[in-house]
């Protein structure tokens, strides 16, 4: 098998083993991003808002508070108030007052939310393809490193 991360970068050679995996890592990240960002273009919505309403879609029929996903969304750096905003807006979700605290409000993700998910799914499969195509037993090695390797990055932090 060719050593492909070192042929994407046109590198030969690391020094360590710890900085071909990071690069790799990175490489993978940048390359499975643009797939996403490519099939989800045509749907006018960005990865954020994606992640927003798989995440509310995962909550359906419950409501869901602005902290729960917060906690939940895979890019921390995201303003997420402004994210359900713009899907407000777009008519992707509600937000209902709360009755205690009006301040509050409690999110949901609308009819015209859930199919735009299940339009989006029917070509998420180009998505997963690259890891579709692994063996199992190499899925479950890898999902086990990767579980792994965030659990030293979240000690550290």
């Amino acid at each position: 098998m060719a050593d492909n991360i070192a042929n994407v970068i046109h590198q030969t050679h690391f020094e360590y083993a710890h900085q071909k995996i990071l690069i790799g890592l990175m490489v993978i990240n940048n390359r499975m991003v643009e797939r996403q960002t490519s099939i989800l273009k045509p749907f006018d919505i960005t990865l954020q808002q994606y992640n927003v309403l798989r995440i509310l879609r995962g909550q359906y029929p419950k409501k869901c508070t602005l902290n729960v996903i917060r906690d939940r969304m895979i890019d921390r750096m995201s303003d997420v108030s402004r994210i359900v905003e713009r899907l407000r807006q777009n008519g992707l979700l509600t937000r209902v007052p709360k009755v205690k605290d009006r301040r509050a409000v409690d999110i949901l993700i609308s009819e015209k939310g859930l199919t735009l998910l299940k339009e989006i799914d029917a070509l998420i499969d180009y998505f997963y393809e690259p890891i579709i195509q692994m063996q199992e037993d190499e899925k479950t090695k890898m999902s086990e490193l990767l579980d792994k390797l965030l659990s030293h990055i979240l000690e550290t932090e």
